[in-house]
């Protein structure tokens, strides 16, 4: 039966979201919180919130290691399995210090990670991934503190809509996100959601290995969306950039709001978008030579490409 770690919590509200705001030692987040960049659904995409972990953490870990000013901000952490165990506490008030006292108390309690959760970062994972190196370099910073803010998360469509919508807020006004990120987590832009919606349903779009959607997937939370050109080896038939910008190309007609990246089109409005979006892929497919028999009748579909050879023009005299 795993041990129960108990932290100090204060619950609190802002907006429609409730959240914890707790202070966690180096050691307790380096064994309790991970990385997660896919939950469930479609193996690549469908569920992704989040951004990888790239290589300037040595900078942050060396950071930790050797300034005795160190410092990090905190740790936004979402708890998969909807909202953790809070337990409210109060504090024995006398007459000698119940005026300090009076309300000091309100929302405070305890958040117990016992196991029968997992917590994934969902803002500061480069500070996670240094403070993991760093404490295994020097188990003594173990005991440091960190302030965590952990928020429920709810493995239903729903939930992983509002987890990434959460997600692209804190990012969009801070370390600015990538077009490939904007795509794989914006809920508002109509044809970023009928991109990854086509990834999960669309018979030939969801095949593995049809749309190219990551580039690099490391074993300690490394993450790099692909960019709008497959690789020479690779055997994609395109990847997931040029994907969204042939839906927003064969997007004429449809409903206003599907063209506003900053309000989110009704669920009728996605539906009537996604048919006619997907019987035009299927259109367009055939009238380029039946394209998806082709493509999954070869072997080695980067045999379908054209010959990067060079062309040159012939003057006729």
């Amino acid at each position: 039966m795993p041990s129960k770690t108990f932290v100090p919590a204060f619950e609190a509200k802002v907006g429609n979201w409730t959240y914890y705001s707790c202070l966690m030692s180096y050691a307790a987040v380096a064994r309790e919180i991970n990385f997660a960049h896919e939950l469930g659904g479609n193996q690549d995409l469908g569920t992704m919130i989040q951004r990888g972990v790239g290589t300037r953490t040595t900078e942050i870990t060396n950071y930790l290691l050797t300034n005795e000013n160190r410092f990090l901000g905190a740790i936004i952490v979402a708890a998969w399995g909807g909202a953790p165990e809070y337990l409210p506490l109060e504090m024995e008030k006398n007459s000698e210090n119940g005026d300090v006292l009076a309300g000091m108390d309100r929302n405070f309690g305890v958040l117990t990670f016992d196991g029968t959760h997992q917590f994934f970062a969902l803002d500061g994972q480069h500070r996670l991934k240094a403070i993991k190196d760093a404490v295994k370099r020097n188990p003594e910073l173990g005991r440091e503190d960190i302030t965590v803010i952990v928020v429920p998360h709810f493995d239903d469509e729903a939930g992983r809509r509002r987890t990434r919508r959460l997600f692209t807020n804190i990012n969009r006004n801070a370390v600015k996100t990538t077009a490939q990120e904007n795509i794989a987590l914006d809920e508002d832009d109509g044809f970023a959601i009928l991109t990854r919606r086509l990834l999960d349903d669309h018979d030939f779009l969801r095949q593995d290995g049809v749309v190219q959607v990551f580039s690099k997937v490391g074993n300690d939370g490394e993450l790099k969306l692909a960019t709008r050109q497959v690789g020479v080896t690779g055997t994609a038939w395109t990847t997931i950039g040029v994907l969204y910008d042939l839906l927003t190309d064969l997007g004429f007609g449809l409903h206003e709001s599907m063209s506003k990246t900053s309000q989110r089109a009704t669920d009728d409005i996605l539906d009537e978008s996604y048919e006619a979006l997907a019987k035009r892929i299927d259109e367009l497919l055939a009238a380029c030579g039946n394209m998806r028999e082709r493509y999954e009748a070869h072997a080695a579909p980067k045999d379908l490409r054209a010959p990067k050879t060079s062309f040159h023009l012939v003057s006729r005299r």
